[in-house]
């Protein structure tokens, strides 16, 4: 076992012990056999029983199947999380092991495999197979199971030991009760879970920038920081765009909160968000209706919009909607950039203001607000505004801008006769308003 494969075995362990927070737990480990190290020291937490799986007898292994694509002696739907690592590129037919995988996991249990997408011929007895997160997905999808993450090891690994070469490719899927699953597949064969955009032969189409998370979650981060000294009790949270569900594990921590629901804009983030989440629902926040998502009136102690606003084409409609959802006297709290910045404006001064995957110009980004505006859209909903805060990425130097008198430059740009609140206004990058609902 390379190091590189343990490391990130070690990142889906993290994952398993703060979904099961110390219950009784089965764990199996398909191919446990010890060569170089096992799984086995990840998994030593309180209510773990290990299980190890293997073809041959040997160090590490409590089972050996006698058809190896048929556990028979295992019960079905008997282990909570199933990790598997260097195995499948040595199995003929892999879709058949993961067929099993998709037997012996319960219902709402974790799996993870790992598999290299490159490196040199390593026969034990055989080497089939490399993988891409595309084949990884498919096998998964092809046994019935979800997809939650997949990726792989482009890059240099930063381990020292031969790790480079294999460049671990990974997957960590659930499994699904049978309607559930049912439904899905109805789903994605009727609604595509994202708009699907047409072949372009563009090439400065925006609508091809990828989304960087952590960009995303980053500006997310910042937001709560600026919240956290605010005293707001929320037990029961509603989030919209809760995108991978980061965001709301931080919040839910931070609030100590009993009931956490997000809506997301696709299945494949909704899926990722329900590890941290109490529910998830999948929705256009501005044609879904309340009623079409499960939720009630006066329902929730706090509604969280971060960075969701600007890419609602009537956000000021879409907000007084969900504020329904909030009980009198709870908060809403929202986060939206400031187009007003000395960035935008020195951007706008030489020409180039682009679409980027972050920053005040995202590609999904269509409504644009200054302090002002986030104000209009905030009273206008009737909320009361109880705090203000504002997220700077630089911070401005007084006495430069004294020396100057009381002017910036920014390339092309120069403002004059600038007020305290202005200077304040143009380095802000961000607001964010902790509002109640009267």
């Amino acid at each position: 076992m390379h190091q590189s494969s343990f490391h990130h075995m070690g990142e889906f362990v993290k994952l398993v012990r703060d979904r099961y927070q110390g219950k009784a737990i089965r764990v199996l480990d398909i191919g446990s056999m010890g060569i170089n190290g096992t799984y086995k020291e990840l998994f030593q937490f309180e209510g773990v029983e290990y299980v190890g799986l293997d073809a041959d007898v040997g160090p590490n292994v409590d089972i050996v199947p006698k058809d190896s694509y048929n556990w028979a002696e295992i019960e079905d739907d008997s282990f909570d999380v199933i990790v598997s690592g260097q195995v499948l590129e040595h199995v003929e037919f892999p879709w058949l092991t993961v067929e099993q995988v998709a037997k012996k996991l319960k219902v709402g249990g974790l799996a993870c495999l790992i598999a290299p997408s490159r490196g040199p011929e390593h026969r034990y007895p055989h080497d089939c197979y490399r993988y891409y997160p595309d084949g990884m997905r498919a096998l998964i999808r092809w046994a019935g199971l979800t997809a939650i993450d997949t990726g792989y090891v482009k890059n240099q690994s930063g381990f020292n030991d031969g790790s480079d070469q294999w460049g671990d490719c990974y997957g960590i899927l659930t499994k699904k009760g049978a309607e559930a699953a049912v439904k899905d597949s109805l789903l994605q064969r009727s609604i595509p879970e994202s708009p699907v955009l047409p072949m372009t032969r563009h090439m400065a189409n925006p609508l091809q920038i990828a989304k960087l998370d952590s960009h995303f979650q980053r500006e997310h981060r910042d937001a709560i920081e600026a919240i956290k000294q605010q005293p707001i009790p929320a037990k029961r949270v509603l989030e919209l765009g809760c995108s991978n569900g980061e965001t709301g594990k931080a919040l839910k921590e931070l609030w100590t909160s009993e009931h956490y629901e997000g809506v997301a804009a696709s299945h494949e983030t909704a899926e990722k968000a329900r590890l941290w989440l109490d529910a998830v629902h999948v929705a256009d926040l501005e044609k879904a209706s309340l009623e079409s998502m499960g939720l009630k009136k006066n329902d929730f102690d706090v509604l969280v919009a971060f960075g969701v606003m600007q890419q609602l084409f009537d956000p000021w409609e879409t907000l007084v909607k969900f504020i329904d959802c909030v009980r009198p006297g709870g908060y809403v709290i929202l986060s939206i950039p400031n187009v007003g910045s000395l960035s935008v404006l020195a951007e706008l001064a030489q020409d180039k203001w682009q679409y980027s995957d972050a920053g005040h110009l995202k590609p999904n980004d269509i409504r644009f607000f200054t302090l002002a505006g986030f104000q209009a859209l905030v009273l206008g909903a009737g909320l009361e505004v109880i705090h203000q805060s504002a997220v700077s990425l630089s911070k401005p130097d007084p006495q430069k801008i004294l020396d100057f008198g009381n002017s910036v430059r920014n390339g092309k740009l120069e403002l004059h006769d600038l007020s305290r609140d202005d200077v304040t206004k143009l380095f802000s990058q961000q607001y964010v308003f902790v509002t109640r609902k009267s």
